[in-house]
């Protein structure tokens, strides 16, 4: 995937920082998020971008967390006991995400 420019939040958020002292015309910065998720913007997870290096959009995102939660509900209703936190997560399971 050579067209991927953030493989982590980390340098995600280090671009944002980078871009944030510059506005760009025509910005609107008074929408809030749920609004702006309604119309199909990625709002949080602009970092996750897809095989071409576009960042997915507001639907998409969503769709992608709601399955993520689906596999939770699931594995949470199979007498498995959840770890607190992704790093205590077993291989296997992450596996699955990647």
């Amino acid at each position: 995937f050579p067209s991927v420019k953030f493989w982590s939040r980390a340098k995600w958020t280090q671009h944002l920082h980078a871009e944030k002292s510059v506005t760009k015309l025509g910005a609107s910065t008074s929408t809030r998020g749920s609004s702006r998720l309604a119309k199909g913007e990625n709002v949080a997870c602009l970092y996750i971008e897809d095989a071409d290096g576009v960042p997915v959009d507001g639907h998409r995102a969503k769709i992608m967390r709601n399955v993520f939660f689906a596999y939770l509900h699931q594995l949470n209703q199979g007498n498995l006991k959840l770890p607190s936190g992704w790093l205590q997560v077993a291989l296997d399971v992450k596996k699955t995400f990647y």
